[in-house]
């Protein structure tokens, strides 16, 4: 297994090494909604197209909460990690995985409530409703 060491490599070299993994993921979940765009297209029509543009506001920001807990519990393991405080590193991952199930449970419960309201501030027609619903 390749292992880099991050306090003596050269900053190019990691930028690099990180960079691409990151771009190759960001182009093939763009790649999927394309396809799923797509498929839901030809086979419900326009009013699905409508139904999952109406919906993906909330699924980008239950993901912006989870990948604000992950980045932070990723900087926090890192630093706690680099400071040799293995202790502190353990307990900080354990309080984010908590927090992360907190969240979760709390965007389900919010988005289940409030199924109705949060459908027509993203905009739904009656047209769509059901289908937005559906796929929500």
């Amino acid at each position: 297994m390749k292992t880099l060491d991050l306090g003596k490599e050269k900053i190019s070299k990691l930028l690099l090494s990180f960079s691409i993994p990151c771009i190759i993921s960001m182009l093939v979940g763009a790649l999927y909604n394309i396809v799923d765009q797509i498929f839901i297209g030809n086979g419900v029509g326009y009013l699905g197209n409508a139904a999952t543009n109406i919906v993906y506001p909330f699924t980008v920001i239950a993901l912006s909460l989870s990948l604000l807990i992950g980045d932070g519990a990723s900087a926090l393991f890192s630093l706690n990690l680099g400071k040799k405080d293995y202790e502190k590193a353990n307990i900080g991952v354990g309080n984010s995985i908590t927090l992360l199930f907190i969240v979760s449970i709390l965007i389900a419960l919010f988005g289940f409530i409030f199924t109705e309201s949060i459908l027509h501030i993203f905009g739904v027609t009656s047209g769509s409703y059901q289908y937005a619903k559906d796929y929500y």
